[in-house]
């Protein structure tokens, strides 16, 4: 291998190392290997791999982003709908 073709790999490692950590920051994916999956379907396109990384994570929620929603009768009879990331243990009444 030339000094030349070692700087090149250098750089191109460093490349794909700085796209994996912005792809982590930007989509808040850990996983290593689904981050290079991504990369690699994309062709090192971040726009890309950030919306394969998106489409993918929409398919499958993370349970700490999920919302739970509950029902609450009123007096008036009228139903609420109210959002909250709150344990589901916790009923309104």
């Amino acid at each position: 291998m030339t000094v030349e073709q070692n700087v090149l790999q250098q750089h191109s490692q460093k490349h794909q190392q700085t796209l994996l950590n912005q792809l982590r920051e930007v989509t808040g994916t850990t996983d290593v290997q689904l981050l290079q999956q991504a990369l690699q379907v994309s062709n090192g396109d971040l726009a890309e791999a950030v919306a394969f990384l998106t489409e993918k994570n929409a398919k499958v929620p993370q349970q700490d982003e999920t919302t739970y929603y509950q029902t609450s009768q009123v007096a008036s009879d009228r139903y609420i709908s109210v959002g909250s990331q709150a344990d589901t243990s916790e009923q309104l009444t």
